[in-house]
């Protein structure tokens, strides 16, 4: 009597994605062309689906909404950032004064253009990575119009 061999009777099928794969089919979502931010006249916050490093505007500030925390962000200079909530917060370092390297998906490979996207995680250049983004709005500046500032 012939005992039958356990592994040529068990077959597995393995599914494999790349990353360019992956990439692919999140890239498009990322590089929609009719991305457009609220005025800096606007009073409302408008909800976006990715931020560009070039689309926030010196006075505009951006409201990050991740699993767990909530970030405000604002310039500070050309690669610095004011950083208000979640983790800085924790810690007691408000504003914190940081870079942003950019957003992944989770492993190392990082998109240094985009400060926020949903789906995405943000990280800080002191190491720091959020939790998944559930949400980005980009609130318009208020306040003191350039003109109004006083030149010395």
């Amino acid at each position: 009597m012939a005992i039958p061999d356990p592994l040529n009777s068990m077959r597995y099928t393995v599914r494999v994605r790349t990353l360019n794969a992956i990439l692919e089919k999140a890239l498009p979502a990322l590089e929609r062309p009719g991305l457009v931010l609220p005025s800096v006249d606007s009073q409302s916050a408008g909800m976006v689906d990715v931020v560009r490093r070039r689309d926030l505007a010196w006075r505009e500030s951006l409201l990050v909404t991740t699993k767990n925390s909530i970030y405000a962000i604002n310039r500070a200079g050309d690669d610095t950032w004011f950083v208000w909530g979640g983790w800085f917060a924790r810690h007691g370092q408000l504003p914190a004064v940081i870079g942003i390297n950019g957003c992944t998906w989770g492993g190392s490979v990082i998109y240094p253009e985009i400060l926020a996207a949903p789906g995405l995680f943000l990280e800080f250049a002191n190491g720091v990575t959020t939790t998944r983004i559930r949400s980005v709005a980009v609130l318009a500046a208020r306040g003191t119009l350039d003109r109004d500032v006083p030149r010395s």
